[in-house]
């Protein structure tokens, strides 16, 4: 049985994805286009935890 998470943290998780949207749109103003769209476009939310966000990539590479 898999467990899952309360409905708070659902609509809290969804809050932060939003911000990641708004940040993800001033990192693209602050390093540029090509910067952006080559190492910080291709990051995801995946979630939050007591300790932070979590943030996915696509590749082994970005992640190491």
């Amino acid at each position: 049985m898999t467990a899952t998470k309360p409905v708070s943290l659902l609509q809290g998780d969804e809050m932060l994805a939003k911000a990641w949207d708004n940040v993800r749109g001033k990192l693209n103003g602050v390093y540029g286009d090509a910067i952006f769209r080559s190492w910080l476009k291709p990051l995801r939310f995946i979630g939050s935890t007591e300790a932070g966000i979590e943030l996915g990539v696509p590749t082994k590479f970005m992640r190491e």
